[in-house]
């Protein structure tokens, strides 16, 4: 730095572009001073006001913290969210397996009676075929013994038709024995 304060009016100006080698190591209250010094009153209103910036910064960090709060918030009604769709499937997984079973135990109990009932009805089938079936029987038999009946007198009478049948021919045989011998007789 330029120390000369007559030569160089603007050596304070440069003072930042001067070579590191040439500088001279001043403590920041020191340059503040020597500031003060040259500037007077000037410094003071020379400052900018940063309120407004550290106002919209403080508006930019609680913005950001609100909004991290809300994605917060956000995130964990999500979870609740995803929580109770999860219980509520769950519940709606189980009340349909409780209604299922009660269904399947209702069907089995209805199955089991129509069984029980195709059985029944089968078995009154059965004996009524067996009954049938026996009937049918017995009245073969009287029918029988009306066909034996029947049969018996055409066969009596068939045989007494054949016995005077046979008589007949047997007269008719004797009178053609007749008639030959009393041709032989005759020759």
């Amino acid at each position: 730095m330029n120390n000369n304060k007559n030569n160089n009016p603007y050596g304070h100006l440069l003072d930042k572009y001067l070579d590191g080698a040439h500088f001279d190591y001043r403590t920041e209250e020191q340059k503040k001073e020597e500031e003060r010094a040259r500037y007077g009153n000037l410094l003071d209103n020379t400052k900018t006001d940063n309120s407004i910036w550290d106002d919209m910064l403080g508006v930019y960090e609680s913005c950001e913290r609100m909004s991290q709060r809300r994605k917060e918030e956000s995130e964990m009604f999500s979870a609740k969210l995803k929580e109770r769709i999860e219980r509520e499937r769950r519940e709606e997984e189980e009340h349909i397996a409780e209604v299922r079973g009660y269904t399947e135990s209702v069907m089995a109990k209805k199955r089991e009676k129509e069984e029980a009932k195709a059985r029944a009805e089968a078995q009154r089938r059965k004996e009524a075929e067996e009954t049938k079936k026996t009937l049918d029987r017995i009245q073969w038999m009287t029918d029988m013994s009306d066909f034996v009946d029947k049969a018996t007198k055409e066969t009596k009478a068939m045989l007494a038709y054949q016995k005077e049948k046979d008589e007949k021919y047997k007269k008719e045989m004797e009178w053609y024995e007749k008639q030959r011998e009393y041709m032989k007789k005759r020759q």
